[in-house]
């Protein structure tokens, strides 16, 4: 099925999630999802997904394909590693995930502009 659906919508309900160098996939990781990182282009991936081990690889049609039939059978053992790397990704990338980001960025913002 097709749909026009924003991602946001879709991931929470997904099993599996399949992103390109994408903050999809780091909405994946805030739900715990099983992650394919596709990417398909001659240059390096931009963000290290699998480097963290936060998702499976999916660099070309035959590991797409493998990382694919993988993901039905993860055991308990891989999921944890998975998780365990969106983790670490996360703090990495998105730094504190505690739901106050917004505030920290308006009292950054009144920080800058009182200086101003």
């Amino acid at each position: 099925t097709l749909t026009d659906k924003p991602p946001l919508e879709l991931i929470p309900h997904a099993s599996v999630v399949i992103s390109e160098d994408s903050t999809a996939g780091m909405e994946a990781m805030f739900h715990g999802k099983t992650l394919v990182h596709a990417h398909f282009a001659p240059t390096p991936p931009t963000m290290p997904f699998v480097d963290y081990r936060a998702a499976l690889p999916g660099f070309d049609p035959a590991q797409l394909r493998a990382s694919l039939l993988r993901c039905a059978f993860l055991e308990a053992a891989d999921q944890a590693v998975m998780l365990a790397g969106q983790r670490a990704f996360l703090v990495d990338f998105a730094g504190l995930c505690d739901g106050h980001a917004g505030e920290r960025v308006r009292d950054f913002l009144f920080r800058q502009l009182g200086k101003g």
